[in-house]
């Protein structure tokens, strides 16, 4: 099951930076979390990051 953009909305709503780690999410969620981006409904910035493993997110963070 999926969730959908309003839930992923109210999780991001107050976040200042948004990473999608986009090998553990599903395309969907990526894409709903793109839209919210692209309406303004968020004004977070979105970085995504293809990477795996705890020293590989941190790697990759880090290297932002």
């Amino acid at each position: 099951l999926g969730i959908g953009s309003s839930k992923i909305k109210a999780k991001i709503l107050y976040c200042d930076l948004i990473f999608i780690l986009t090998g553990y999410m599903r395309h969907g969620q990526t894409e709903a979390v793109s839209a919210l981006k692209r309406s303004g409904a968020i004004s977070g910035k979105v970085i995504l990051l293809c990477c795996r493993g705890r020293t590989g997110v941190m790697r990759a963070i880090l290297s932002r």
